[in-house]
């Protein structure tokens, strides 16, 4: 049996409406802090998460911004124009013909083709 908040008067608990006086259960309290819980949860839903990447925080404590050398050609990643290639670095000679900026200077077989 459950009380009615209005009238006071007892119904079965499954009845969404008091038989009596007809207003309806309320959320109670369990219901009320587990709509509150549920809230932040809707939001993100609908908006979307935050960017944790912005700010401070992030550019302090991930290591993704920090150059690294990939390839292990000697080259960290952040003057390397292409560190997943050993063969690719700014010391490395420009390749004729291959379609690869090989030296990293912004040109594509630009010494090598030239000079034949």
């Amino acid at each position: 049996m459950h009380a009615c908040r209005d009238c006071g008067r007892h119904h079965r608990a499954l009845e969404p409406t008091c038989p009596f006086c007809g207003k309806g259960r309320g959320l109670g309290k369990i219901g009320t802090m587990l709509t509150a819980a549920a809230f932040p949860v809707v939001l993100g839903a609908c908006y979307g998460q935050p960017d944790m990447r912005e700010g401070d925080w992030y550019e302090e404590n991930d290591t993704s911004l920090t150059p690294q050398d990939l390839d292990g050609d000697g080259h960290l990643s952040d003057e390397d124009c292409d560190d997943a290639d050993a063969n690719v670095n700014p010391d490395a000679e420009e390749v004729c013909d291959d379609g690869i900026d090989n030296n990293c200077d912004g040109d594509v077989d630009e010494e090598a083709c030239s000079a034949d």
